[in-house]
């Protein structure tokens, strides 16, 4: 049994013949040898470059469509794709995820900037999930497993960003997959309750995007020129602490009945622009988020943020 030199993990060969750590997915040895009638017949593993327009060259620099070299940062990102994609094959993901979603899945995961720690672990998910789910009569399509394991994932690490089940459902539209909300949603219980043996409540989950929102308002520069123009002596962090203060308040005092069904992510932006409102008439000022500026930091449609008419009645503020 032969050992990785650079982490002491086991190698082992890949179905190119290539011997990989099944560890840290560093190739030691490249299987030179090409046999046609193999690959024609085997299944697409998802390599480096996506797309088709990044060319790695024999030297392991990856370069444009016009033959030049990528920038250092962009390097640094392909190469870290490029271990996430042998740690997929080390995993024998081709023998049993569709070659199509595993390709699709390293695309999608690329755009939502996700990290390593989620994409390896959302895989180990889905494919426990897909056993079980098989096993107990349950008629997913893969895309949508994976779709729901994604969502969980994100929801149990928080990192990055949490994802919601919106952004989910379109990316994976975009790539062609047929998915629904309900779907994923249905999915994803079951997978939380049954396989991972977790249970999400819904203020949990409201608190995740509360704390994403204000990440995101923290580094906003329209924020800045609104308390600017509407000359607000208090200062931005002191001000978004107080919002947020008041948010985790308003969550703890709310009954979770009355807004069952409704979408945590959408009812966070509510809370969120309810409690703007409320700190403002507490320190005898002007709001700082209108339903346009909310739209833009949470992606939550304008019309959609109509979950806030029902909350400023229960606290007594007047829209």
């Amino acid at each position: 049994m032969e050992i990785c030199k650079e982490c002491g993990g086991i190698l082992i060969k890949t179905k190119e013949g290539n011997l990989t750590c099944s560890s840290c997915g560093l190739i030691h040895q490249i299987n030179n040898y090409v046999n046609n009638e193999y690959e024609d017949n085997a299944p697409i593993i998802p390599t480096i470059p996506l797309g088709g327009k990044l060319m790695p060259s024999s030297y392991g620099i990856f370069k444009d469509f016009i033959n030049d070299p990528l920038s250092d940062k962009v390097q640094n990102s392909l190469r870290m794709l490029k271990r996430i994609d042998d740690k997929l094959k080390t995993y024998h993901a081709s023998s049993l995820i569709n070659s199509l979603l595993l390709n699709s899945i390293m695309q999608i995961s690329n755009e939502l900037n996700l990290s390593k720690n989620i994409v390896v672990s959302t895989l180990k998910l889905y494919l426990k999930s897909i056993k079980y789910l098989k096993t107990n009569g349950y008629k997913y399509t893969t895309p949508t497993i994976y779709a729901a394991c994604l969502l969980i994932m994100s929801r149990v690490l928080g990192e990055n960003r949490v994802l919601s089940l919106e952004e989910i459902t379109n990316v994976f539209l975009r790539h062609g997959h047929r998915v629904t909300k309900g779907n994923i949603a249905w999915c994803s219980s079951i997978i939380s309750k049954r396989v991972l043996n977790k249970f999400f409540s819904y203020k949990y989950l409201v608190r995740l995007y509360l704390d994403r929102f204000f990440k995101i308002c923290i580094h906003n520069k329209e924020i800045d020129k609104i308390i600017y123009k509407k000359k607000i002596e208090i200062d931005k962090y002191t001000l978004l602490e107080s919002i947020k203060k008041k948010s985790l308040e308003i969550l703890e005092n709310f009954n979770e009945v009355k807004v069952q069904g409704k979408s945590p992510f959408v009812f966070a932006a509510a809370i969120l622009y309810v409690a703007d409102k409320i700190v403002a008439k507490e320190t005898k000022t002007k709001p700082i988020l209108s339903h346009k500026l909310l739209g833009q930091i949470t992606g939550v449609p304008e019309f959609s943020l109509r979950e806030h008419k029902a909350l400023l009645k229960i606290n007594g503020i007047k829209n």
